[in-house]
């Protein structure tokens, strides 16, 4: 459980720090929009870690991490609203996070150990394949 919780900490950090940047530096000249914003996100970020170490299984571990992308796709939504940022940077968050869900999915469903079990114990493995994406 203690290393669960290390690897949990280590993604939320590699999650959690660069939206709280988009927020902050999206919404400079709306002060009042950007203490609400990082303020939800914070909120809504530190319960999904307690839902994440405690889940039984890796669908339910996958919940806190599709709220958090969630959440993350509503700021964007936000910072576009406003006209905030270059549409190229918002059409790379939006590719940046559509890596980070297919490689959650990929991870959760162990995809590469069930089409050849053994084949990827080293080497190709979902996790691997996660951070990769």
């Amino acid at each position: 459980t203690r290393l669960l919780l290390v690897d949990y900490l280590s993604v939320f950090n590699v999650m959690l720090w660069p939206t709280a940047n988009l927020v902050n530096y999206s919404f400079v000249c709306q002060p009042d929009a950007r203490r609400l914003l990082l303020a939800a996100y914070l909120l809504t970020a530190a319960p999904m870690l307690v839902v994440a170490v405690k889940a039984s299984n890796a669908k339910q571990r996958l919940i806190p991490f599709a709220v958090l992308s969630g959440t993350r796709m509503l700021v964007d939504a936000a910072r576009v609203w406003v006209g905030q940022g270059s549409p190229t940077a918002t059409l790379y968050y939006a590719m940046v996070e559509m890596c980070g869900i297919g490689g959650g999915v990929l991870n959760a469903l162990r995809y590469s150990e069930r089409a050849l079990p053994g084949g990827f114990d080293v080497w190709g493995n979902s996790h691997q394949v996660m951070h990769i994406l």
